[in-house]
């Protein structure tokens, strides 16, 4: 079942704000002392004020996110600063508003996305408990079960009735993270907030995510920390340039690899009619397996030619079992074409994370020319059949792959880049 849906979500924050005109706040104080007799240090130069005056906004944090979220799942929504992990977990909490697309979410929402998130600081940590959504909504009985779980897990005891104002900061965090882990809410959503407490109590809260997702909740984490995130993430989303750069599970689930100096065996056929548009054609597709044991991948090679100049594209592929998603990979970054001309480009797949099964690709490419975009699509054009025997060595095969290709070919006019 599906505990949150993702469609096309985008969030754009806007152009380089010029401000210009009219004395700079800076300016202004640095006026007013002037007058009384005061120079704090030597005027403007012409750098510093544009420098002052150019105010930088980020842009497009998210692009075109699309991605469903399974119900009794814990995903960790990682990648580099400034990625849109935070913006991504605030429009899936209701504060901030997407410029594009739409989400569903299906039951009741618990978050910390702050370190004063969920409370007061000038009142207690029973007023604030006693005034939660959590507690209110409850039953007598499990009001009560709910305030002694807070107190205990955030490990308060003694400090109940004690305004928060005159809390640590550790403790201050015990108390969020308390209030969100502890609710009754089927879906939970926490930003980079593991740093909180002594390893004893990160240790408990990994505990209480295992907890929480045998009782089938949802839970979506943003976090930075690599190990951590392999420990308690059954599902791993990369966010990178706005982008999702990889849907992957986690290293702990990955299959053993086949012993490397056993041959690959492939059986894959291309078809003979590749599609093309006003813009880009498909001239060819070949695959070839790389590197060795943990290194082991698939390159997915695309041979295409730029029909017209000034074009900018993106290939990717998705990766389907059961048509449940297991991996997106994205080529690095777009590729630019001043004149028309052929190309090479190769999209990854890693094996490791493999299980034996079949599987299907699907490859998309995004081509930009000015304001419109030509979406060149392969529903499951390749199927990856991975086999992972025993000891036996007769047993022991590398992924065998089939590869056939029902081709859809739309446009996007005037679609916004």
């Amino acid at each position: 079942m599906i505990a949150i849906r993702i469609q096309g979500v985008g969030r754009y924050f806007g152009p380089p704000v010029i401000m210009d005109g009219g004395a700079q706040p800076r300016e202004a104080w640095r006026s007013l002392l002037r007058i009384v007799g005061v120079e704090l240090k030597a005027p403007l130069t012409d750098d510093d004020t544009l420098a002052q005056r150019a105010v930088s906004a980020p842009g497009h944090v998210l692009r075109d996110i699309t991605v469903d979220i399974e119900q009794g799942s814990i995903t960790c929504i990682t990648g580099p600063s400034g990625c849109g992990k935070s913006a991504l977990l605030k429009i899936l909490a209701g504060v901030l508003l997407p410029t594009t697309g739409r989400i569903e979410i299906y039951g009741d929402v618990a978050r910390l996305l702050a370190s004063g998130d969920n409370v007061d600081p000038r009142m207690t940590a029973h007023e604030n408990i006693d005034s939660s959504p959590m507690y209110r909504q409850a039953t007598t009985d499990a009001a009560e079960r709910f305030a002694a779980d807070v107190i205990d897990f955030a490990e308060l005891q003694g400090f109940e009735h004690v305004p928060l104002r005159t809390y640590s900061t550790g403790m201050l965090l015990r108390l969020n993270v308390a209030l969100t882990l502890c609710s009754a809410a089927p879906i939970i959503l926490m930003d980079d907030l593991f740093a909180v407490g002594d390893i004893g109590f990160q240790q408990k809260i990994v505990e209480k995510l295992q907890v929480l997702r045998e009782q089938g909740r949802t839970v979506v984490i943003a976090s930075s920390d690599d190990a951590l995130v392999q420990h308690i993430a059954t599902r791993i989303l990369t966010l990178g340039n706005g982008h999702i750069v990889s849907d992957s599970p986690p290293r702990r689930f990955a299959p053993a690899v086949a012993a490397a100096t056993v041959p690959a065996e492939f059986q894959w056929h291309v078809a003979q009619d590749l599609p093309d548009n006003d813009v880009m054609v498909l001239r060819a597709i070949e695959l070839e397996r790389c590197g060795h044991d943990e290194q082991a991948h698939l390159d997915v090679r695309l041979t295409c030619e730029a029909k017209a100049s000034a074009l900018r594209c993106r290939p990717s592929l998705t990766l389907k079992r059961e048509k449940k998603i297991v991996l997106r990979s994205l080529y690095p970054g777009h590729l630019e074409f001043a004149e028309p001309g052929a190309f090479t480009c190769a999209v990854r797949i890693p094996l490791q994370i493999l299980s034996s099964g079949t599987y299907l690709l699907t490859v998309d490419m995004h081509t930009y020319r000015g304001n419109s975009l030509y979406l060149l699509k392969a529903r499951d054009a390749i199927t990856l059949n991975v086999h992972r025997g025993g000891d036996g060595e007769a047993e022991r095969r590398q992924p065998l792959l089939t590869v056939a290709f029902p081709w859809e070919l739309e446009t996007l006019a005037e679609a916004s880049v």
